[in-house]
């Protein structure tokens, strides 16, 4: 449920920076005058379509975690889910960074947040398929009617 929640809240933080001017006033000028400053203006994921979809997807893969969340055993078709949510988030992800990005985001820490979300929902659905093929491996094979 936390890597829903981060991944849901991640395009709020800055995904890309957009370059910009600030007029500051010159100290040494007369009569006021005013030299730009170049500075870095950081713009979210919600600035695109796919801020948006990330957020719905994470928003689902939470909602759908506390319907589910206290089945046990955990059903295969959980599983699934947790790893489509987490696939989404990354496909949306990369989508993006084929526009958006140029390098790999390490001043952008909302694409890491993602990331590190859906990867995280993915390890997890991992872990939950390990512990479907042990169920399975420990069932003792039914006897045969007859």
């Amino acid at each position: 449920m936390l890597f829903c929640v981060l991944a849901a809240i991640s395009p709020a933080f800055p995904w890309s920076f957009q370059f910009g001017y600030e007029s500051i006033a010159d100290a040494v000028g007369a009569l006021g005058a005013t030299a730009p400053k170049a500075i870095r203006i950081p713009l979210s994921a919600y600035a695109d379509w796919h801020g948006a979809a990330i957020s719905i997807a994470g928003g689902v893969g939470l909602l759908f975690l506390v319907a589910t969340g206290g089945l046990r055993p955990v059903p295969w078709w959980r599983t699934l889910g947790i790893a489509v949510v987490g696939a989404a988030i990354i496909t949306f992800t990369i989508l993006y960074a084929t526009r958006g990005w140029n390098h790999f985001p390490v001043r952008e820490f909302g694409g890491l947040l993602a990331i590190l979300s859906a990867t995280g929902l993915l390890f997890v659905a991992c872990l939950e398929v390990r512990q479907l093929l042990e169920r399975r491996f420990n069932e003792k094979p039914s006897a045969p009617n007859g």
